[in-house]
C-alpha cells in the first residue's frame, strides 16, 4: 500500500535522502535464490528497500546504519554490481545496484568510518570462470590458426 505524498514529504525532511535508485535484494534469510526488485534509498538514518509493486512479497526493509557492521563489494567492478552489507545480528543481505562505487562512497560518508572490508578474499563466480575459460579456448584456437595461415605464406609464397 503507497504511503500519501504528504507524508513521503514529511518522512523526507525529518530523514532526508542522500540517494535513491533501481534495485535488487537478496537475503540468505528468507529465501537464498529470491532475488526482489525495487528501490534502494539512503538517508542520513536508514538503508531503506522498498519493492516493486509486482513482487510477490511487497513488504519493505529498513536498516538503521548504526547496524551495519561492514560492507563487501563482493566482486571486482568489471564483474558485478554485488553490494553485501554484513548487519550486527550476523545476518548478511545483498545489493545489486548500478554505480556502485557511488554507493559505497555514500555510505563510508554517511556513517562516518570506512565499512569496507578488505580481509574477505575476492571469489569469482563459476559462471565467470567458465566464461574465460572460453575466451581464452577461443583465443588459442585464433591464435594457432593465424600462425599456421602465416606459416604456410611463408612457405607457399616467394
Amino acid at each position: 500500500m503507497k504511503e500519501p505524498a504528504s507524508k513521503l514529504a514529511m518522512m523526507q525532511k525529518i530523514d532526508p535522502i542522500i540517494r535513491k535508485s533501481r534495485c535488487n535484494f537478496k537475503s540468505a534469510v528468507l529465501d537464498p535464490f529470491a532475488w526482489k526488485g525495487g528501490k534502494l534509498i539512503l538517508s542520513k538514518q536508514n538503508l531503506r528497500f522498498e519493492p516493486n509493486s509486482l513482487e510477490y512479497d511487497t513488504s519493505s526493509l529498513s536498516i538503521p546504519l548504526h547496524n551495519i557492521t561492514s560492507i563487501n563489494a563482493r566482486y571486482p567492478d568489471f564483474l558485478s554490481n554485488r553490494i553485501v552489507v554484513l548487519l550486527k545480528d550476523g545476518s548478511i543481505i545483498e545489493f545489486r545496484v548500478p554505480k556502485r562505487k557511488e554507493w559505497i562512497q555514500d555510505l563510508i560518508e554517511t556513517t562516518g568510518n570506512n565499512l569496507i572490508r578488505t580481509d574477505i578474499p575476492v571469489i569469482r563466480p563459476k559462471s565467470t570462470i567458465r566464461f574465460i575459460r572460453a575466451v581464452a579456448k577461443i583465443l588459442a584456437i585464433i591464435f594457432s590458426v593465424s600462425a599456421l595461415t602465416f606459416l604456410l605464406q611463408k612457405l607457399f609464397t616467394k
